[in-house]
């Protein structure tokens, strides 16, 4: 009978070393051992499992996945070339963990760290699995992409199962952008992925994609042959360049700029001029279209001069596109810039509002700048009208207080009352926290979520409002940003049950509806125009005349109102509702407060919000 030889011990790869005994987060896996020759591939694996289930939110399985990563043998340049080692560092990516799994996991980061740390002659062969972006960038552009295969430009509506798993392929490959597959033959959907259902939606989206670029071009050269039929080329359409502006276009095109950015060796922002003209240089000579990526940064540095106002933008372009077309003729083409400056007088006489034609004009002032167009038609009687146009609405509000404005803490508790009484949802609490707080319904009531106390220190960049009870009753608002406020606010209100009533009282209803919530949910479901209806509703029920002219801003300046009405200091009143008026205390008179005058000046500079009253359909 044959002996058979003892079995050789399984030698390890020189520089390995085992995630177990470095970090010591489970003693269970110690059993899963990786042969040294497949440790790269087994890491690759588990990294691209990692991005699918966090894209696709699968706790479960990033449990599994992370109790797997703990019993892996790998070596320090296996991590980078995978790029496990970033996705393993991210606390982003594993935040839907339970806490004790995630404490375990923030215990071993900085080993993790010392693992995946390379020496200067490995850094040319590390990876990034997220294409150089954020994991919140990332995963916006993920989601982004995996709603633009349902939209009706590309409507591949029959795979939506693979929606996702084939968007998180192709952001990661760098494509952000559909756009960016033109010029690609249908063939490499089998290099991209490895799914038949996949293979299918893609070829089918290259196909979609190339011949809608194809068609452009061709209308494009068509114009171009007719020569005298050709449009004035220092001329643009105003509603193609307000679409360019929507906040999906310019997130697409922000994350394109620092993935282009970060592939020209540019994601330091610590380096100085000559160091990123050198690195500029190499990423010429090496076949990147640089020129390309900087005009880029010019467009993304244009529109930050008004990032926060791009809606508002968007809706003056809109409102003067239809003008242009409707009243003054002008054809589609050739909306931007004005014709003369006669065109942007008839423009501002549409307005009742001296601080909404101020910003409507600039905001087409603003996009012939941004475009480089002619800007002639803007001169000095321009400027003169609106100051005519601002005169005549402080002439005329001095008699006349406008009815849409006219809300008083009396048709408050009422309209609140009637709405509990018939259970409409949501709408007193809305009421009563707009009124209280003096805010802004549409920009700011209506985006509250739920928040905790540490939010009314430190919020982070994705979460823009947060509100909290304390034990004492006081309801704490934190706004990240607010108009003419970049650094936001942190309001504060306490209990008026006993001075007022508890039908007004924004504690006492905050309580109840925070009950209901969870951290970082919407506070309210409603959106501002079925709110403004559901406000012009209540009051048509109990009787008033002039319910239909009521607006959103009426929570505002009635409030201010009547807080000037009751004899409450102008100082007290700008901080009730952090103005940014303040500067004008020197100058007010004490007649300027005689029924809210000075109030009702300070909320027409704030004009030009998106409001139904505001806006222009034609």
């Amino acid at each position: 009978m044959e002996q058979q030889s003892p079995r050789k011990p399984v030698l390890k790869p020189a520089g390995s070393t085992s995630l177990v005994k470095k970090v010591g987060l489970s003693s269970a896996s110690r059993q899963a051992r990786v042969p040294g020759a497949d440790v790269e591939s087994r890491l690759g694996k588990l990294a691209d499992s990692v991005m699918t289930a966090w894209v696709t939110r699968d706790q479960a399985r990033l449990l599994r996945l992370l109790t797997q990563a703990t019993g892996l043998q790998c070596t320090r340049l296996a991590l980078a070339r995978t790029g496990a080692a970033i996705l393993l560092n991210s606390s982003s990516i594993w935040a839907s963990l339970p806490d004790s799994w995630n404490e375990k996991r923030q215990g071993a980061v900085t080993r993790w760290k010392q693992l995946a740390r390379l020496s200067p002659a490995q850094n040319e062969t590390a990876k990034h699995p997220l294409c150089g972006l954020e994991p919140g960038d990332f995963l916006m552009a993920v989601n982004r992409l995996k709603k633009l295969y349902r939209c009706g430009k590309f409507a591949i509506v029959d795979t939506v199962p693979w929606h996702a798993s084939l968007a998180l392929k192709l952001v990661a490959r760098g494509f952000l952008s559909p756009y960016r597959l033109e010029g690609l033959g249908p063939e490499v959907a089998k290099e991209f992925t490895a799914e038949v259902q996949e293979q299918a939606v893609l070829s089918r989206l290259i196909v979609k994609i190339n011949n809608q670029q194809m068609r452009g071009r061709a209308q494009f050269q068509r114009k171009l042959a007719l020569g005298a039929d050709m449009p004035n080329l220092n001329k643009i359409n105003a509603l193609e360049f307000a679409q360019a502006l929507t906040p999906a276009q310019v997130q697409e095109l922000e994350l394109a700029v620092k993935a282009q950015l970060h592939v020209c060796c540019l994601s330091d922002t610590g380096m100085k001029p000559m160091q990123t003209v050198a690195a500029l240089t190499r990423a010429r000579q090496e076949g990147y279209q640089v020129e390309e990526v900087l005009e880029a940064r010019r467009d993304v540095l244009l529109i930050e001069t008004n990032r926060r106002s791009l809606l508002s933008i968007v809706s003056g372009l809109r409102c003067w596109h239809y003008i242009a077309i409707n009243i003054l003729g002008i054809q589609p083409d050739a909306i931007l810039p004005p014709r003369s400056l006669l065109d942007a007088e008839k423009f501002c006489t549409i307005f009742q509002n001296a601080g909404a034609a101020t910003n409507y004009i600039s905001y087409v002032r603003w996009a012939c700048k941004v475009a480089q167009l002619d800007l002639s038609w803007d001169g000095p009687r321009l400027e003169m009208m609106l100051k005519g146009l601002k005169k005549e609405v402080l002439r005329l509000r001095t008699t006349e207080w406008p009815e849409r404005w006219k809300l008083i803490g009396a048709m408050v508790h009422d309209i609140t009352m009637l709405a509990d009484q018939l259970e409409v949802p949501d709408f007193g609490d809305l009421a009563v926290l707009s009124w209280q707080f003096l805010f802004r319904v549409q920009s700011e009531t209506i985006e509250l979520e739920a928040g905790s106390a540490a939010h009314l220190v430190s919020l982070a960049p994705s979460r823009h409002r947060a509100v909290f009870l304390d034990a004492q009753m006081r309801l704490h608002v934190r706004l990240q940003r607010r108009k003419h406020r970049p650094q936001g606010s942190l309001l504060v209100r306490g209990c008026v049950c006993k001075s007022e009533s508890p039908a007004v009282c924004a504690p006492r209803r905050a309580q109840a509806l925070l009950s209901r919530k969870q951290l970082g949910e919407k506070l309210f479901s409603l959106s501002k125009d079925g709110f403004l209806k559901q406000l012009r509703g209540m009051l048509t029920l109990l009787g008033h005349q002039a319910a239909a002219q009521f607006v959103l801003k009426a929570f505002r300046a009635a409030r201010a109102t009547e807080l000037a009405r009751s004899g409450h200091p102008l100082h007290f009143i700008l901080q009730q509702g952090e103005w940014r008026s303040a500067a004008a205390l020197k100058y007010a008179s004490a007649d300027d407060l005689d029924y809210g005058m000075f109030l009702g000046r300070t909320l027409g500079e704030s004009e030009g919000e998106q409001e139904n009253e505001d806006s222009c359909s034609v």
